[in-house]
């Protein structure tokens, strides 16, 4: 007879590690080949009339002797990828080609010792009585004693959230099935992590499921999984996998007792079903329907009888099954959350999205009774479980008043203030009630810091952090990281409590990434999350650069001749100057330059403009350029004064970071201190703005806050604006008090727009597409615009081609990078959006209106 070839044409393509994760598409695809020909060799042994061996495969011919074809086992074997922990274990395929498949629960995981009177290790409920609970993986059968569990407590309704990340498979033991996880053969502790925001962890089971039957198959029916994998003797476990049905999903061990669970199978409101759901019902328990029944593990008990006037649910859900419906009170949902750190603003809408399907945990008028029960599954219980229930608890709040919130648990020890972080300071400061905020989400971590306390853990880094500093300790780098995440992670709580506070009363009209785009003070805010607490000045100079400031290479307008300083301007017609940063010479030759019979300015308004720390040293200014998020004025001024006092105190003789001494070191506020005997009208204010990117809306509110102040007093004041070279920044500020100016004293009259014949014409008028899209969408966005760009060329009338100009930086930016259809490097294309975003953000309305612009942005 011989052999034929298969009917089908099989190919095999080598595939990168975990190609099949990251793309469903490709996953089957990868895989096409070993399950046709699983399922085909399956669908004719059952009417095989003989199969005949030979030395190259076996043949199957089938009854009707059509059809024959062959099972090329060493083809399927091709793609695969043999693996071991260790010489003394055996060796056996590996997920995806890298993954051994570990048991993720053992009995060191049960610290509270719930496994086996919950079913689930570390089961415990919020302190205080609110229907808030936490619990480790449970197997199938520990799933379902937990419903048992929260059933018997009177928890008619549940909401079950799966916080894990990472793909979970259970295998089959005994009359169970307990979880696994692939791990990386470099990192058997830790489960896998970095997959991807497009990976659903529901697709990666089910690829992986069917990756681990197809290794069954071709190794007698058995896959090897690891229970120890610090001690490999006796590793690794064969495992019996004879069909996929012997491999459960996440999805599959969690929905299936619910929609089982003797107590779930009836529903009140189910009283006026249509009839053909009745129909569908009777017909599913009658004695005819025996052949219809749940799949293999489903059924538990016998069919209960329908109490009177109401719709047996088993016969319901059977049709409902069949339909695509939901009826079970009990709802699951996957919601993965983070390891570490903060979850994504997509995380935050996925559980808002669940919240608002929930009509019990709304305040709706028809909504009566108690709230769902939530319970929160993570792989131990502690941290990501500790995580979801904070979140519930948070809910809860608004849900049910100030009845509702537990007290704190007692203090044992005097904890650290949380108000010493930076972003907590800032928060306040920007928030009106954002004290109430922190409060109540301290007390919402008390309530569930049985097994996690996610505040200690902030502090606890704290204090690592800061002695790996003092110790100078090589693994400074992964506390800083380790701080910021857990740092990251409390603060975005505290913006979910603001964001419940305004979203829950009006049912979660918008979702939480959304209205954090609504609140851009809020959205900026985690910027800061740079450090977690103060540090020595020492350690600064160490981490950062002090270095003195060139002050002659970047004078374009060459003016250090005539005033000591480096870009000296005015604006034409108004009393608006921009300059460099000076030194204190240059600072008395401006203020008699501006006081002189001449110009007779009686007032001077002096804006710092510069967000890093700046000393005069020996009469020559030096700046820290340290790494970092942005600092307040007051921080900067504070920074500057302690930096003063570490650079004139005598070099200790302890060991530490050597610094360069100075004979003389003036602060900022110190050097025009004493510029005010010989001009006392003479004003200095600090406000910071970012260099080559817009100002922040506090940055807007400072510069406009100074310039009606000053103008109230006196009409006549003169503004004089400094940065480090005299360009980017100061020119911002410029623009900002010209537009000023003109709202209060009207806006000149603009002529006509003049034709330009260069290239990228629209381009140097400023007519970039998101620029067009906010003139549409302003009132008399066009005006508007035309002032912006009045106020530019206003200030930019002095320059010479080679200085400043917003709109051609812009441009000129983007041809630096784009001399053809090449890729724009990220950096520079970074520079230029941020230079859009500077042009955009200048204010400009109603003539005569200065209100703060960040309520105005808020308000648009």
């Amino acid at each position: 007879m011989g052999t034929t070839a298969s009917t089908a044409q099989q190919t095999v393509s080598a595939s990168a590690p975990f190609e099949g994760l990251q793309d469903g598409g490709s996953m089957d695809g990868r895989h096409s080949l070993s399950v046709h020909s699983f399922q085909t060799t399956g669908l004719h042994n059952s009417k095989a009339k003989s199969i005949i061996p030979n030395k190259v495969a076996p043949v199957v011919i089938t009854y009707n002797c059509k059809e024959e074809f062959q099972i090329h086992d060493e083809l399927l074997k091709a793609h695969y990828t043999l693996g071991r922990l260790s010489d003394a274990t055996p060796e056996h395929y590996l997920i995806q080609g890298r993954c051994f498949l570990v048991r993720d629960v053992t009995e060191k995981t049960d610290v509270l010792g719930t496994l086996q009177s919950c079913g689930a290790p570390n089961f415990r409920q919020v302190r205080g009585g609110l229907a808030v609970f936490g619990m480790g993986q449970p197997s199938l059968s520990g799933f379902r004693q937990v419903l048992q569990k929260l059933q018997k407590d009177g928890h008619r309704e549940c909401v079950i959230f799966c916080v894990r990340e990472e793909p979970v498979l259970f295998l089959r033991a005994a009359e169970d099935f307990v979880s696994y996880t692939p791990r990386d053969k470099q990192n058997l502790h830790e489960n896998l992590q970095g997959l991807g925001p497009g990976v659903p962890a529901e697709r990666l089971e089910l690829a992986i499921r069917k990756e681990i039957h197809d290794f069954a198959q071709l190794s007698e029916n058995k896959y090897y999984v690891y229970h120890n994998t610090e001690d490999l003797r006796g590793e690794p476990h064969a495992v019996a996998i004879r069909g996929e049905d012997d491999v459960h999903v996440t999805e599959e061990v969690f929905k299936r007792p619910l929609f089982l669970q003797p107590s779930y199978r009836y529903w009140p409101g189910l009283r006026g079903v249509p009839s053909v759901l009745g129909v569908g019902a009777r017909w599913a328990c009658s004695p005819g329907a025996a052949s219809v029944s749940p799949s293999a593990g489903w059924a538990e008990s016998a069919m209960p009888v329908s109490p009177p006037g109401m719709v047996d649910i088993w016969g319901v859900g059977c049709v409902a099954y069949l339909m695509g419906c939901s009826l079970s009170p009990g709802r699951y949902h996957r919601l993965p959350l983070p390891e570490q750190g903060a979850p994504l603003e997509a995380q935050f809408d996925a559980f808002v999205g669940v919240l608002r399907e929930t009509p019990s945990l709304l305040l709706l008028q028809d909504a009566h009774g108690p709230p769902p029960a939530l319970l929160f599954s993570c792989q131990t219980g502690v941290g990501r479980a500790s995580l979801g229930m904070v979140l519930g608890t948070l809910l809860l709040f608004r849900r049910g008043g100030a009845a509702l919130r537990p007290e704190a648990a007692p203090v044992k020890t005097k904890p650290l203030s949380m108000e010493q972080l930076e972003v907590v300071q800032n928060f306040l400061h920007t928030v009106p009630e954002g004290r109430r905020m922190v409060e109540e989400v301290d007390r919402a971590i008390a309530a569930c810091a049985e097994l996690h306390d996610l505040k200690e853990v902030v502090l606890g880094n704290q204090r690592e952090l800061e002695g790996s500093r003092a110790q100078g300790s090589s693994s400074q780098h992964g506390v800083q990281q380790r701080a910021l995440q857990s740092l990251e992670r409390y603060f975005y709580l505290i913006l979910f409590n603001y964001y419940l506070h305004e979203q829950y009363p009006l049912a979660f009209a918008l979702s939480f990434s959304r209205w954090l785009c609504v609140h851009p003070e809020l959205y900026r805010l985690p910027v800061t999350l740079s450090s977690v607490g103060p540090v020595a000045p020492r350690d600064l100079i160490a981490l950062g650069s002090l270095g003195a400031d060139d002050l002659v290479s970047p004078d374009a307008l060459s003016t250090v001749r005539e005033m000591d300083v480096a870009n000296f301007r005015r604006v034409p017609r108004l009393p608006i100057y921009g300059t460099a940063q000076p030194s204190a010479k240059a600072l008395g030759s401006i203020l008699a330059y501006l006081t002189d019979s001449k110009r007779k300015l009686q007032q001077v308004v002096w804006v710092n403009l510069r967000e890093e720390a700046v000393l005069e040293c020996d009469g020559r200014t030096h700046s820290l350029r340290r790494p970092g998020p942005p600092m307040a004025p007051e921080q900067l001024e504070n920074l500057e004064t302690q930096l003063k006092a570490h650079l004139t105190r005598p070099p200790p003789d302890a060991e530490g970071p050597r610094t360069h001494r100075f004979q003389t070191c003036l602060t900022m506020q110190e050097v025009f201190s004493q510029h005010r005997g010989a001009c006392p009208g003479l004003t200095y204010h600090r406000i910071p703005l970012p260099d080559f990117c817009a100002p922040r809306e506090e940055g807007f509110d400072r510069l406009l806050g100074a310039l009606q102040a000053a103008l109230a007093k006196d009409p006549g004041t003169g503004f004089v604006f400094s940065c480090l070279s005299g360009q980017g920044r100061t020119t911002t500020a410029m623009v900002v008090a010209v537009l000023a100016f003109w709202h209060i004293r009207g806006f000149p009259e603009v002529g006509e727009e003049e034709l330009v014949s260069v290239p990228d014409a629209k381009f140097t008028k400023g007519e970039f597409e998101v620029v067009m899209k906010v003139v549409q969408l302003l009132p008399d966005g066009h005006r508007v615009k035309r002032e912006v760009d009045a106020a530019l060329d206003t200030v930019s009338e002095t320059m010479t081609p080679m200085h400043y100009h917003l709109r051609e930086i812009i441009i000129c930016t983007y041809r630096q990078v784009s001399p053809g259809p090449r890729a724009v490097p990220a950096c520079t294309a970074q520079e230029g959006a941020d230079l859009r975003a500077r042009w955009l953000g200048h204010p400009t309305g109603p003539s005569g209106a200065l209100s703060p612009f960040s309520a105005s942005w808020k308000s648009g």
